[in-house]
């Protein structure tokens, strides 16, 4: 009986698609900047920014087709969005 493998069959792929899971690879560099600004968006301070960039980030992305980095884009936006009306609520209520 011959030895059949159950494992797939080994595929090259390019550096660009192996390096993808780890690096950002033909991303948006707006969109990394947003992402972070949208983490850091919990210390309000950077709120604005991260919506801002996120804003910056999604244009570009519309403007070049082929890129990465939609995800990190709305979540700066999201995450920017929350954190300026947070501090807006929180001046006024000084």
């Amino acid at each position: 009986m011959p030895h059949v493998d159950a494992r797939p069959p080994i595929t090259a792929t390019s550096p660009e698609q192996s390096l993808k899971g780890i690096l950002p690879v033909n991303t948006s560099i707006l969109a990394i900047v947003a992402g972070y600004l949208g983490l850091f968006s919990l210390l309000l301070v950077f709120a604005p920014f991260a919506l801002l960039c996120g804003i910056l980030a999604v244009v570009d992305l519309n403007r070049r087709p082929g890129r990465y980095g939609h995800v990190r884009a709305w979540f700066g936006i999201i995450m920017g969005l929350l954190g300026s009306l947070l501090l807006v609520f929180i001046a006024g209520n000084l």
